[in-house]
């Protein structure tokens, strides 16, 4: 990033937004060279120290949250939610409940191979990605 600063020919300072990754990139760049940083935002949940230790303790940490609030936005739009429409719950937790019912038998068969294991993943990721973004 220094590189790029330095060819662009301006002032010799970064002007930076990172998210996702690239929060553990910018706040290495920002540890390393203080003084080459003009402004900086980092907009994600990436810990670096986590991050560069190997591991993502706090990645998920409100992922329960996050999904709850999913669910209870299903179940106050009705019929502007596909999950409602199909299920017709009672309460957010049949939501949960369908949703954990569709999923345990994709979750049984993963250990059974690659190609099972990864149509687990690809089906729970529908559900998962779109909660990295909560706004959307």
């Amino acid at each position: 990033m220094i590189e790029i600063v330095d060819a662009l020919g301006e002032d010799g300072l970064l002007r930076y937004y990172g998210w996702s990754y690239g929060t553990a990139l910018g706040s290495y760049v920002a540890a390393m060279f203080p003084e080459r940083v003009e402004r900086m935002v980092l907009d994600a949940n990436v810990n670096p120290h986590d991050y560069q230790a190997g591991h993502f303790g706090e990645f998920a940490e409100d992922i329960d949250e996050a999904f709850a609030g999913f669910l209870e936005s299903c179940f106050n739009v009705t019929n502007g939610c596909a999950l409602y429409t199909q299920v017709k719950p009672n309460t957010t937790e049949d939501l949960l409940d369908a949703i954990n019912l569709a999923l345990a038998p994709l979750a049984q068969n993963a250990t059974l191979g690659a190609e099972a294991y990864l149509t687990y993943l690809s089906i729970k990721s529908t559900f998962v990605q779109p909660l990295y973004f909560p706004r959307t």
